[in-house]
């Protein structure tokens, strides 16, 4: 059985901090493959400015470049409706087969809110979870929604644990527009992309977060 991965968001941009996640995620749930998607127009965006679609996917594109096991994916972009969770896992499990393991990326504050999602409770029922989780965070509240979850959905449930790491993608916007390093922070390819075609500059980007 195949097992894929699903690590949804806006990218906006994409940062060191995603890909620590994205790697610990997979292998935690020991993952063929596990695919970053930048959301079309994420609901929690809605009216905000952020860099185009597609200049958000070839940052992923850079991001995962020589690593195998991540890549990029555009299949939220090519649909113009808002990007719903279960809309996105169906569309996965019909690309792969229903024979595939399909697991949803988040994180611990979005797992403790799942069941209020739309279609939470049919997302539980036939999808698997990876929740990233910072020891010491939320310990308590995540071990008992696991327990809760998975005694009312019978969810598979996995937890990757990630390290302490306060980075941003508003703040690093916030560090472009104002001449501060980024290094350390984005790939450098991303960086270059970035730097190259003006993205978050002040005089192209009107900075609303």
């Amino acid at each position: 059985m195949k097992k894929i991965g699903i690590f949804g968001g806006t990218f906006d941009p994409i940062h060191i901090g995603h890909l620590i996640l994205a790697e610990q995620a997979a292998d935690a749930a020991d993952l063929d493959s596990l695919l970053l998607m930048p959301a079309q127009i994420s609901p929690f965006k809605i009216g905000k400015d952020v860099a185009s679609p597609r200049e958000r996917l070839e940052m992923v594109k850079l991001a995962v470049e020589g690593n195998p096991r991540l890549q990029a994916s555009d299949l939220e972009l090519q649909r113009k409706e808002i990007s719903y969770t279960a809309v996105t896992l169906d569309l996965c499990r019909e690309k792969f087969g229903k024979n595939a393991e399909i697991s949803f990326v988040l994180g611990a504050d979005a797992f403790l809110k799942i069941e209020q999602w739309r279609e939470g409770p049919r997302i539980l029922s036939e999808y698997c979870l990876i929740v990233g989780s910072r020891a010491g965070y939320l310990d308590e509240e995540r071990d008992a929604q696991i327990a809760k979850l998975r005694e009312r959905y019978h969810t598979k449930i996995t937890v990757a644990f990630m390290p302490k790491i306060e980075i941003s993608s508003t703040d690093i916007r916030k560090r472009i527009q104002e001449g501060r390093s980024l290094r350390y922070i984005l790939p450098p390819g991303v960086e270059a992309y970035i730097r190259d075609r003006g993205l978050y500059d002040a005089e192209r980007f009107k900075e609303t977060d």
